[in-house]
């Protein structure tokens, strides 16, 4: 995942979302409140779904995900549809698993085509959960794989194989690497997008505000270009005293204070490298700094991923990185407000969904 380590982003509550004790985390549709795993949907309700995080350890990492499934959980909210959340965690019991089954059974009886996106379906530790997924399936289920992941899509293709109706990606950088032979699976570019649960109202830098820092969310750790070498000292001899990373924050209070302190922030890559770029665009990371209005640079990503969040995203070789931040740092406000605007018309969440074709076929 492309998420910052250590960041546990709290979900805010929307007016028509609560967060349910028993479940730990719900999502409510305009057609009722909160919905257990248990209980049998209303039959009033005409699109039905589920976001499921496979991860083997269930809420505890949740946070990691929290970009694309609040994301695609007000999408299909806005669409119309029942969605719920689910995780290990509230599918740990034989009455709660075979209540999946019953409401997939009784979706499908009602002339219905329920929807299951399945997330980090790599990462379930067992059999079991990609054993009820494929009985999903076998009941009628549509079954979607999200591929998450910078590197690894080829093992994550190959799980699909007989398992996934699709599958929906944050890059094009991936999606353009997809082998030929993966072709007949339909895939779609469905990043993280604007979801008002990711944002925390953080404001805006006072006008012609000239900041002196240019922040880092995250851990450096290994991180290294594609000859080898790491990449920290390499950003610190750019910016020197000027960079501040953080990888210790914890509480919405500390994200605000953080965000407040330092709104121009850098991304960087594994496997660095450029030019052209083959780096994958870490949306996830991109919608967690925009919706808080950050303004942020990073060096070249793949050329199809540039164009996507172009006036979003401000790009620069590394040669020329520390001019952009120059630039950018002298009227932070106003990078701010048209990143933050432009992010927040272009990557609604009900249009990324739309755009990508999804609803001609559900």
């Amino acid at each position: 995942m492309q998420m910052a380590s250590n960041l546990v982003l709290v979900l805010l509550v929307y007016a028509n979302l609560r967060i349910p004790a028993a479940v730990k985390i719900g999502y409510m549709s305009s057609v009722s409140t909160a919905t257990r795993v248990p209980d049998k949907w209303p039959t009033a309700a005409p699109k039905n779904a589920w976001i499921w995080n496979m991860h083997s350890s269930g809420d505890a990492v949740k946070f990691m995900y929290d970009p694309v499934m609040l994301t695609l959980g007000e999408a299909l909210r806005d669409y119309g549809a029942k969605v719920t959340f689910v995780s290990k965690d509230n599918l740990d019991t034989d009455d709660s698993r075979s209540a999946l089954l019953e409401n997939i059974t009784a979706a499908v009886a009602r002339g219905q085509k329920p929807l299951i996106v399945a997330l980090a379906f790599w990462f379930t530790g067992a059999d079991q959960p990609l054993s009820l997924l494929r009985k999903c399936r076998g009941l009628g289920a549509f079954v979607v794989f999200y591929q998450s992941e910078v590197s690894d899509f080829n093992k994550h293709l190959r799980m699909c194989d007989g398992l996934c109706d699709e599958i929906w990606d944050f890059s094009h950088a991936n999606l353009d690497n997809y082998p030929e032979s993966w072709r007949h699976v339909k895939n779609r570019y469905v990043p993280p997008g604007y979801a008002q649960a990711l944002d925390f109202g953080v404001g805006v830098a006072k006008q012609e505000t000239h900041v002196e820092n240019v922040g880092f969310l995250g851990n450096w750790g290994s991180r290294r270009d594609d000859r080898g070498a790491l990449l920290e000292p390499i950003y610190r001899e750019v910016f020197g005293t000027k960079l501040v990373s953080k990888n210790n924050i914890h509480t919405t209070e500390d994200f605000i204070r953080y965000f407040a302190d330092y709104p121009v922030q850098l991304v960087t890559y594994r496997n660095e490298n450029c030019c052209p770029s083959t780096n994958a665009l870490l949306a996830f990371r991109m919608a967690q700094l925009i919706s808080n209005r950050a303004c942020v640079i990073s060096p070249p990503a793949y050329p199809r991923d540039e164009e996507e969040w172009h006036g979003i995203v401000h790009f620069a070789e590394r040669s020329h990185i520390a001019n952009l931040f120059d630039e950018k740092s002298r009227d932070v406000s106003n990078c701010q407000k048209q990143s933050f605007d432009k992010f927040k018309n272009k990557f609604k969440p009900l249009s990324i969904l739309k755009r990508s074709g999804f609803f001609d076929v559900w």
